[in-house]
């Protein structure tokens, strides 16, 4: 099953409405062409940080699957990481797994 690649984020509405507000203001000559430039910026800002941090979520996904040893871009779900409650004391556990990093 493929999926279909993703859109990149758009802006939000809100992101939009001040871009265009402080456009009009600027048409009216209420605020300076650098407050839309600012705007501009934040906004070009919020989308760019919006695809970063879907790629980022995309290469989580494939390095887990590859770990898994399972098709790169199989969608992973919440249920596969749900484990079972830990039974016993903790201690032994971390000596265990020091014993066993000391060995490698």
């Amino acid at each position: 099953m493929r999926r279909k690649p993703s859109r990149p984020p758009r802006p939000t509405r809100k992101a939009c409405r001040l871009e265009k507000v402080i456009s009009t203001l600027l048409e009216r000559g209420e605020v300076p062409q650098n407050d839309l430039l600012a705007t501009e910026v934040a906004l070009a800002d919020a989308v760019q940080k919006g695809l970063q941090a879907q790629n980022a979520l995309a290469i989580s996904r494939a390095n887990y699957n590859r770990l898994a040893g399972r098709m790169l871009n199989r969608r992973s779900t919440a249920e596969l990481f749900a484990l079972p409650p830990m039974a016993g004391e903790l201690e032994p556990l971390i000596q265990r797994a020091a014993g066993h990093a000391a060995r490698n």
